[in-house]
């Protein structure tokens, strides 16, 4: 399971990468932010990709709607989780219109990201996003 993971903060990253650590086939290619790694998209073949919402202003999603787009149009296989601070109604229905599959609360719902690759784990495919009801 390929996991591709872009947070600016190291402290985030780690943090991920520990939980996800008791999940031996988990693979992981971090990025501190930006979409550089998007040229090497077909290569990696990632299975989830975990993005931030970065930034506080008003401006603040337009970037990480841009960037679930651009992961959409090149394939809609991998799933896609948001993990942020920046937590609204609005946040959360823009970013799944956008194609997220799963907009997460850093607060509150961090400790869901090994039970989403647990459960994509067990639907036993490479294909299709798990997408459960109560995020979408």
């Amino acid at each position: 399971m390929k996991v591709v993971l872009i947070d600016p903060s190291a402290l985030v990253r780690g943090r991920i990468i520990r939980l996800l650590a008791a999940l031996p086939e988990a693979d992981f290619v971090v990025a501190s932010g930006g979409d550089h790694w998007l040229s090497h998209f077909a290569r990696l073949d990632p299975d989830l990709v975990i993005l931030e919402v970065q930034g506080s202003g008003g401006d603040s999603l337009r970037p990480t709607l841009a960037r679930i787009r651009k992961i959409r149009r090149r394939s809609r296989r991998p799933s896609i989780a948001v993990l942020t601070n920046a937590v609204s109604a609005q946040h959360r229905r823009s970013c799944l219109d956008a194609g997220a599959d799963f907009f997460l609360d850093k607060s509150l719902e961090f400790e869901k990201i090994p039970a989403i690759l647990r459960r994509w784990r067990r639907s036993g495919t490479r294909h299709g996003p798990v997408r459960p009801a109560a995020h979408r």
